[in-house]
Formats: C-alpha cells, structure tokens, sequence
C-alpha cells in the first residue's frame, strides 16, 4: 500500500511540474500537434475535443497514457520526472528509447538537446518553439537540482 501512496505522490509531482509548462489552449499553425490544451494535441487525440479537455481529463490521460505506458512508477525519483516530461513533450517511443540508453538524468536531457537541435535544422519553422524546449530542460535541471 505505501508503494502505491509513494507512486501516486511522484506521479502527482511529475504531472503538476509538467502542466507548468503546458498552457491552456492554444492553436499554433507552427505547431504540428495542432490545436493543443494542457499539452494534449489533437494531433495526438483526433477524436477528443481539445478545447473543453478538463484538467482532470487531462491528468487521466498523462497517467495512462505516458506515465504508466513508459513505467514511470518503477523509475527512481528524478529519472521518473525527466521520462515522463519527455513522452509529453516529444512522445512515449523517443522516452523509453532514451531510458534503454541511459539512466543518467544529464545524459538523457543531453539526448533530448541535442534533438531539439535536430529538428530546428530539418524544419526552421519550429526555431520558434527552441527558446521554450530549452528552458523546459533549465527547469528540470533546477527542479533536480542539477548543473
């Protein structure tokens, strides 16, 4: 039962931390997950209607969706938040391809860097969104208390 309560915590931190960087609803014709709230696309969910996504409904769909499916629960403190912001800002598949590389919280953030690098330079419509991938990263870092 304690294991459970303390997963609950971490998913409740990790899931507060990451709607600080995702707003309420925004439509960004640059933004290929289309019209987008609290993070969830509709890109990502065609059928669900986006703009009245509660945030309750939201947080449901992180945890099933992103949490449980890349084992977030099982991760150490730390390692759990860096996966799971992840699978939310660049999906589930990159996230746990990472997780199979390296458990190193800065090694990983430097995967996710170096991605964020990649895109800009094979689509310079998304430069726009460089400045915001980055301080998520500075964020986590000092939420970690990492250098």
């Amino acid at each position: 039962m304690e294991a459970m309560k303390a997963t609950n915590n971490r998913f409740e931190t990790c899931v507060n931390f990451v709607l600080e960087s995702e707003g309420g609803f925004v439509n960004d014709k640059y933004d290929a997950g289309g019209a987008t709230k609290y993070g969830i696309s509709s890109a990502a969910y065609p059928k669900l209607d986006i703009k009245n996504l509660t945030l309750e409904a939201a947080k449901e769909i992180y945890r099933k969706d992103y949490w449980d499916k890349c084992g977030c629960g099982e991760l150490p403190p730390g390692i759990d938040l860096v996966v799971f912001d992840t699978a939310v800002n660049m999906g589930c598949s990159r996230a746990k391809g990472w997780l199979e590389q390296t458990e190193n919280v800065n090694i990983y953030l430097s995967l996710r860097e170096l991605k964020y690098g990649a895109i800009v330079d094979a689509k310079p419509s998304q430069k726009k969104f460089l400045k915001g991938w980055l301080n998520r990263i500075k964020k986590i870092k000092s939420f970690l208390n990492l250098k």
